[in-house]
């Protein structure tokens, strides 16, 4: 670095995964505040919204890396604990085949259909407590602090590729020329930009305004 002139630019890694690749996340790790019985975790603070109890462990598949693409997008959780509003939105009518596989991916990952609310064009998919806690302990919790997942970043690339997929499926677009996708998070993107290399895909960040 002595040698840098002014002007020139540095390449670096942001983002340095460990070595080995995950195959199954420990979900007492990531959910302390729980009770173990029989492989599954129930809330230590039972009340009315706790419902469904949740693995111990989970394999890493595409369709977890699917689900927490998704979530990234457009999931969203309230801050209290308890509070209902844990969901995510998607249109079954604009985005029927993202619905389609939402509820595919779910099932094979929890073994349990995912229940949904409100009209076609804005489903409300309802997560119980656990479900919650565990998708915001691991993406971020509010747009402007989302993030990707740690183990993502060495995960094999299938699941990699199935996050991605989730992601751009709520905050992709395109503007005809060029894939797109938004975010109020900083970081998010940059960790976006950085998956996106394992793919030899290049990009660009920019800063938008709202007019």
């Amino acid at each position: 670095t002595r040698n840098v002139r002014v002007g020139e630019v540095l390449v670096g890694a942001r983002y340095i995964p460990e070595t080995g690749t995950p195959v199954s996340l420990d979900l007492k790790t990531l959910l302390p505040d729980t009770i173990q019985r029989d492989g599954l975790l129930y809330s230590s603070k039972p009340h009315s919204t706790t419902g469904i109890p949740i693995k111990v462990s989970l394999e890493i598949t595409e369709d977890l890396g699917m689900l927490l693409g998704i979530f990234t997008a457009e999931g969203s959780t309230a801050s209290r604990t308890g509070s209902r509003s844990n969901v995510i939105t998607q249109s079954e009518i604009l985005n029927p085949e993202v619905c389609r596989e939402l509820k595919l991916a779910w099932t094979r990952t929890f073994a349990w259909d995912l229940k949904h609310f409100r009209t076609a064009d804005q489903r409300i998919f309802y997560l119980p407590i656990l479900y919650a806690q565990f998708f915001k302990t691991l993406c971020g919790e509010g747009s402007e602090n989302k993030h990707v997942p740690d183990f993502v970043f060495n995960a094999n690339l299938g699941v990699i590729r199935s996050y991605l997929r989730g992601l751009f499926s709520g905050d992709g677009y395109s503007d005809g020329t060029r894939i797109n996708i938004a975010s109020e998070s900083r970081t998010l993107i940059e960790q976006v930009a950085y998956l996106l290399a394992y793919f030899d895909l290049d990009c660009r960040i920019r800063v938008c305004y709202n007019s």
